[in-house]
């Protein structure tokens, strides 16, 4: 039903004091007259089968964990795709019995996955999510679940997770209108969030697991700015962070040595050489995307940019690799500008004549497109405006001795492309310039 990985960090007890058999919940004693196999709402399933499957729940720990309760407990799973299913385990307050019988003494692996899987389904509506966070003590279970060491429970876990990390960014949750921060953005200001996630990034080997964790930086980091005017980035562009995102790429895009074959940077690190092809799907390739975006957000502030300078040989051989996909299609308009972005941050550190010539040439492709005329493609401004500060930053914070080589390695008509650029964005810069590089026709400009 699901799939799987594995995780483990700062283990904190989330075990309760008392471990005895939990009640059975107050509003169930009493009403068995209930289990008359209603259906609920507007569906076909039976109120009875629910309620029979809590009352197990709350016995479950002198109860077996057979595989009959197992069957049970996943098709109470699948039932809470349901919001009319879903309202009725809220008004039995299955939130407070999950609690309970996740931290008690079964701790079988299938069971808490199937429970956390339920809380999963749930948190799909906005007022079970509004009430989890109402409950410190649940949101603290949440987080504390990350060091499990069980893959299939992770991939719950984490999709649970996105679903609050959406409303944070959107701010939908009620106390965004007040000064109280939202329990997700707490958890990224004392570095629990962004830890927890980065030791999934640098020691999952499970697919899904890693692509869960990048749909969860994927939308703080690059949508936060965009609907909350929040810069969530922030909390997770760290060194560690960036080291276990390359984890992830060799993880995710790197194991198939049918497609790749081995090869090494300066520093000896293994990177890889692309065969014809660098994603084997198109699941793949959006989490190329999104892996790409999150550095990127780490470009727009001088903490990010360090992080991204230290382990700059590793992603420069990345960028580079990527440029040179064969299909236009495998390197999307808003990848490029991200990898351009990123290859700007390293300027500083990672400056090499090969990236600009062939910036220069991709660039210059894109214009002729529109006549010639960089000015003239107005749908493509983001895009072109990445470009330009890239090749800005390379004559203000790059060498001239490498800029000057990069240049004698092309064109005329790339030559001019780029003066034209730095012309566009500051005319003394240029002159400044101009009598150490490659001789141009500054008229041509």
């Amino acid at each position: 039903m699901m799939e799987a990985e594995e995780d483990n960090y700062n283990n904190t007890d989330v075990a309760s004091e008392d471990v005895s058999n939990p009640q059975l919940p107050s509003d169930l004693v009493g009403q068995t007259d209930l289990l008359k196999g209603d259906a609920i709402g507007n569906t076909l399933y039976s109120e009875r089968f629910v309620l029979k499957t809590l009352m197990t729940l709350s016995q479950i720990a002198v109860s077996e964990w057979t595989e009959d309760f197992e069957n049970d407990l996943c098709y109470l799973w699948d039932m809470t795709i349901e919001h009319d299913v879903v309202k009725v385990l809220m008004k039995h307050d299955f939130l407070k019995l999950s609690s309970t019988v996740l931290q008690g003494p079964l701790q079988e692996p299938r069971f808490i996955e199937i429970v956390v899987g339920i809380l999963r389904n749930m948190c799909c509506f906005d007022e079970v999510r509004q009430m989890i966070s109402e409950r410190p003590e649940m949101t603290q279970l949440l987080m504390q679940l990350l060091t499990s060491s069980d893959t299939l429970t992770l991939i719950q876990l984490v999709r649970l997770l996105h679903t609050f990390a959406w409303d944070l960014v959107k701010q939908e949750d009620q106390r965004s209108c007040t000064t109280q921060k939202h329990w997700l953005e707490k958890q990224m200001d004392c570095q629990h969030l962004c830890d927890k996630l980065s030791f999934l990034l640098n020691s999952s080997t499970n697919d899904d697991l890693l692509y869960g964790v990048l749909d969860v930086l994927n939308t703080l980091c690059i949508y936060g700015p965009t609907l909350s005017d929040k810069d969530f980035s922030q909390y997770f562009a760290t060194t560690d962070m960036v080291n276990s995102l390359l984890e992830c790429w060799q993880q995710l895009f790197l194991k198939s040595r049918s497609v790749y074959d081995d090869i090494e940077n300066e520093d000896g690190d293994s990177v890889a050489e692309t065969d014809n092809e660098m994603f084997l799907s198109k699941h793949m390739f959006k989490a190329a995307k999104k892996w790409i975006a999150v550095l990127a957000s780490f470009a727009g502030h001088d903490k990010g940019r360090e992080a991204l300078a230290s382990k700059g040989d590793q992603l420069s051989v990345i960028m580079l690799k990527l440029l040179k996909l064969p299909d236009e299609d495998e390197r999307c308009e808003e990848m490029l500008t991200d990898i351009v972005n990123v290859l700007e941050a390293l300027i500083s550190t990672n400056f090499f004549a090969e990236t600009i010539k062939l910036l220069l040439s991709i660039l210059y492709s894109i214009t002729q497109m529109q006549g010639g005329d960089i000015a003239a493609v107005p749908e493509k401004l983001t895009l072109i405006e990445s470009f330009e500060n890239y090749f800005e930053s390379c004559v203000r914070n790059g060498s001239k001795a490498k800029l000057s080589e990069a240049l004698d390695l092309c064109d005329d008509h790339l030559v001019l492309l780029f003066w034209t650029v730095i012309r566009r964005r500051d005319q003394e810069l240029m002159s400044n310039w101009k009598s150490d590089i490659k001789p141009f026709d500054e008229r041509s400009i």
